[in-house]
């Protein structure tokens, strides 16, 4: 474990713990955590429990992330991609922390969860799709099926498989957000039929490799 990076990531929490005390007396009673298919909110928490529990969830996963590679029995591939796997957690820890900005100037200002989602999101995954390939076989990031992680070759072309496909996805929310036409469906449907079909691709690579 990288000392000086952790002590980054730990910050970022520590920040949103701070962010938490400016804010706590602006914030109504009650504060939006879920918003439906339509973007409307349609869940709401206690903001002594909403805002702080972001920064918990953070900071449980920041040690998760520490703590899983002890374990997985590819554990000796982790030095082969340590850079991609601080960025993407740095990119997990930073959607949370804009998660949890974002849901308190909703609550204030009642802010377009469309927009700002879709902005962030597509950030991380741009950040996430550069240090995607180069991930190697592991049980805990990425797609792990039964053939990826039997063989280095599968696992590194379903991946670059799957960088083509969310680049695909990316394009096709970014028509449907500028055209007007119904996000919130797409964005299901372009995420898992992206995954979807790079399993598939997977799997016939597999076939074929091993001529089943």
């Amino acid at each position: 474990m990288n000392k000086k990076l952790f002590a980054l990531k730990l910050l970022i929490i520590v920040w949103m713990v701070i962010f938490w005390w400016f804010m706590y007396s602006k914030l109504p009673e009650m504060i939006p955590t879920h918003w439906n298919i339509q973007w409307v909110a349609d869940d709401f928490w206690p903001k002594k429990v909403s805002l702080f529990m972001i920064p918990v969830i953070t900071f449980f996963m920041l040690l998760m992330f520490q703590v899983l590679p002890k374990f997985d029995p590819k554990k000796e591939n982790y030095p082969k991609f340590e850079k991609a796997y601080e960025a993407f957690q740095f990119a997990i820890i930073w959607f949370f922390a804009y998660l949890y900005v974002f849901t308190t100037f909703a609550a204030i200002y009642n802010l377009d969860i469309n927009k700002f989602i879709f902005i962030w999101m597509w950030a991380l995954f741009a950040i996430l799709w550069n240090y995607m390939w180069k991930i190697r076989r592991n049980y805990f990031v990425w797609i792990r099926l039964p053939w990826t992680l039997e063989d280095d070759e599968i696992w590194n072309k379903t991946h670059r498989f799957w960088g083509k496909a969310f680049i695909l996805s990316g394009i096709v929310l970014i028509l449907s957000w500028i055209f007007s036409f119904n996000f919130p469906i797409l964005v299901l449907i372009s995420i898992f039929g992206s995954i979807f079909v790079t399993m598939i691709y997977s799997y016939l690579e597999f076939r074929k490799a091993k001529k089943v």
